[in-house]
């Protein structure tokens, strides 16, 4: 079965004990109806006006009370991880809070992506960072062989000795050939530049098999 959340608008200033929103609540891809919480510590609520939708919100009912107890390691009750028989309702939740969660991410990014065209930004990806500033952009210091250099040579002796364990240098805006010249170690810096790189000699090699295979065809 799916469940999914669409149209979903968080209120940050009506939100007191619990998440204030209102959101398209969807079951097995038919829109049935809407879901919402006021914010102020009370149930979350959905509904739907069809017979359809009610039809599908029992079968949802019952499809989540088969699933697996949800597991609070943060709350601990009698030396044991505090558990919740998952229900329609405790489901809404979770996918209100992954949307949150992924909203904080995208902040992050922006965030993140604005400081490093100036700098080094190194932490853990998706939960903080920290940032080596220049006084100019690394677009502008990669231009030249000196930058190169000197951008080496500061990573080396200023950036990587401050890592700790699972921090790592988050820029992404150095191209791949770039990274490999700066002698990073592996596991030091995110990989989705170097996975660009991959991801490109990949193609490239596949479109000069998908040529060589055609000239071999036409050649019989």
């Amino acid at each position: 079965m799916e469940i999914k959340l669409k149209k979903i608008y968080v209120s940050e200033q009506l939100s007191d004990e619990t998440t204030a929103f209102v959101a398209d609540l969807y079951i097995n891809n038919v829109k049935i109806g809407m879901a919402e919480n006021g914010g102020r510590g009370g149930s979350t609520n959905y509904s739907s006006i069809t017979e359809e939708g009610r039809k599908l919100i029992r079968e949802a009912e019952e499809w989540c009370k088969s699933l697996p107890p949800l597991v609070s390691k943060d709350i601990i009750i009698d030396n044991k991880p505090f558990t919740m028989s998952m229900s329609l309702e405790l489901f809404i939740d979770n996918l209100i809070s992954e949307h949150i969660r992924q909203m904080d991410i995208r902040r992050f990014q922006r965030k993140m992506e604005k400081d490093m065209t100036d700098g080094i930004v190194f932490g853990v990806p998706e939960q903080e960072y920290r940032k080596f500033k220049f006084k100019v952009s690394i677009e502008l210091i990669l231009k030249r062989e000196t930058g190169i250099k000197v951008l080496q040579s500061l990573i080396h002796e200023r950036v990587l000795p401050l890592l700790k364990d699972g921090e790592m240098i988050l820029n992404t805006n150095i191209p791949p050939e770039i990274v490999q010249r700066l002698g990073i170690p592996e596991g030091k810096i995110i990989r989705s530049a170097l996975d660009s790189e991959e991801k490109k000699r990949a193609k490239n090699l596949g479109r000069e098999n998908s040529q060589a295979g055609g000239r071999k065809k036409s050649n019989q």
